[in-house]
């Protein structure tokens, strides 16, 4: 179930501390819970269903000029899927975001430190490239956009979705725990293979994912670049 709550409604939740200049957040339990391919679809379908003028502008097919995804924690294949299937939403839910659309995620270095990952859920060893990884699976999808490696000293903690339209009015939503509070059972990844090699099967792969338990999207007011 998605709860929103805005300015006004107090309970338990208002105890978190929410990130300033935000004007709601949305109460995420099971609502992603699903088939892998279809989390794009059902993302997106709860933003819209509290965000009215983002719903209206996705109907309208109003054209995206870019779309940016910031999240320092992108270790594992399980969480790029994720990842790729909200872009692959986005695509499936407007007209408006399409081949002159700037895509672009931002993340750090991989992390895994010893042994050897054999799980969808484990981080890829420092040596792999993820952001080939990344544009191999996304040009499986037809789709063009990158993945940029940032100094993790530098990539804000904040998980930051942006849109920006062609009019420069720009929608901001902030993730709490990114999309790592989604998981999956029994499924296995070859880290040997080459990043594009493993692009493929990434995208490619059919299983469920789950909610770890309750997480929080918080969005922003809707406002204009310059």
């Amino acid at each position: 179930m998605v709860v929103i709550v805005t300015a006004g409604l107090l309970g338990p939740d208002d105890l978190r501390v929410k990130p300033r200049g935000s004007r709601a957040h949305l109460r995420v339990s099971d609502d992603l819970d699903g088939p892998i391919r279809s989390l794009g679809e059902r993302f997106w379908n709860a933003i819209r269903h509290v965000d009215s003028d983002l719903d209206a502008r996705l109907t309208a097919g109003d054209h995206i000029r870019e779309f940016s995804y910031v999240d320092r924690y992108i270790y594992s294949p399980l969480v790029m899927r994720c990842v790729l299937e909200i872009i692959r939403g986005l695509g499936e839910a407007s007209t408006g975001f399409d081949a002159d659309t700037s895509k672009e995620v931002v993340t750090t270095e991989a992390r895994w430190r010893s042994g050897s990952p054999e799980w969808l859920n484990h981080d890829w060893r420092p040596d792999v490239d993820k952001s080939k990884i990344f544009s191999e699976a996304l040009a499986r999808l037809k789709m063009n956009g990158m993945m940029k490696i940032g100094d993790r000293r530098k990539v804000p903690h904040a998980r930051t979705m942006k849109l920006i339209w062609d009019d420069g009015a720009v929608r901001k939503l902030h993730l709490d725990e990114g999309l790592g509070f989604l998981e999956c059972r029994g499924q296995r990844h070859d880290f040997h293979q080459s990043e594009d090699r493993q692009g493929a099967k990434l995208i490619q792969a059919s299983y469920n994912v789950n909610s770890r338990g309750v997480t929080y999207f918080y969005l922003f007011p809707l406002t204009h670049s310059e």
